[in-house]
């Protein structure tokens, strides 16, 4: 395998999405189709399909499947926790929530 074929590869996957199955499959038909009308639109269509990876990146987190997925999905959610230490009170009423792939933070109600 050469290397720009190794890079295609990953194209395709990180612009589908690796959380599933079914991302670089879709990354895979949306990369080909885009090459195929950029070559036909211009020679230099490498310099338009970067940054379109680029941008895909930024905005789509789980690449183009994860717009089809439920974004509510969390990993780990705590609510109302409560915590002390005597009379030391270290949590009071805290929400945690924890999506995969996204940021992490705790917040009062």
């Amino acid at each position: 395998m050469s290397w720009g074929q190794s890079g295609d590869l990953m194209f395709m996957v990180i612009l589908g999405g690796m959380a599933s199955i079914a991302g670089p499959v879709l990354g895979g038909s949306r990369c080909s189709r885009w090459k195929s009308w950029l070559k036909g639109f211009t020679t230099h269509w490498q310099i338009i399909l970067g940054p379109l990876l680029v941008l895909s990146v930024i905005f789509f987190r789980r690449g183009l499947a994860g717009i089809f997925s439920n974004s509510d999905d969390k990993t780990l959610e705590v609510q109302d926790l409560h915590k002390r230490f005597g009379a030391l009170k270290a949590t009071d009423g805290v929400h945690l929530g924890v999506m995969e792939g996204g940021r992490r933070r705790a917040h009062r109600p």
